[in-house]
């Protein structure tokens, strides 16, 4: 499954996006538009809280959206954080992507990396009932207040 094409379907408006390494130029230049092409307009992206600290401070005056159009953070977790998962959630379905590639233009194309993706939701075999845990989870790693709405936001789907 390719993660740009992913990004792209247009009926998810919510997206959660995890990962251990963050390239946040890489994303705001061809992830974040593919997203917004996707029409996903509430975007989280939590990383390793170290590796996200170093590319925000490698990147200073090139990035134009961070909390603006998205929000960052960096998971509040012992030891590394490394999974990879896309999320996205719409009106009436949701859809999930998980391999091992982070957000880097490499783990997005320039590496060989395993994925696969899949819808779910009321009116598909998997119903999303791990959903909910899911985002209680992913909660627990969030640092700050701003990272903690977005998952609630998450949850705010009449489908679930």
């Amino acid at each position: 499954m390719n993660p740009r094409l992913f990004c792209r379907e247009r009926s998810f408006h919510k997206a959660l996006l995890l990962t251990y390494s963050f390239d946040p130029v890489f994303f705001e230049q061809i992830v974040l538009p593919d997203l917004w092409a996707g029409r996903a307009s509430d975007i989280l992206v939590i990383g390793d809280r170290d590796l996200v600290q170093t590319a925000i401070k490698d990147a200073v005056g090139r990035l134009w959206h961070l909390g603006k159009r998205y929000v960052l953070g960096g998971a509040a977790h012992a030891g590394s954080f490394h999974p990879k998962v896309l999320l996205r959630i719409g009106a009436t379905e949701g859809a999930v992507m998980i391999g091992s590639g982070n957000l880097t233009s490499c783990g997005w194309g320039g590496n060989k990396e395993l994925g696969c993706a899949w819808l779910f939701g009321p009116n598909h075999v998997d119903k999303g009932a791990w959903l909910p845990a899911f985002l209680d989870e992913v909660s627990s790693w969030c640092a700050g207040d701003l990272e903690r709405d977005s998952v609630r936001r998450m949850k705010d789907v009449a489908w679930l």
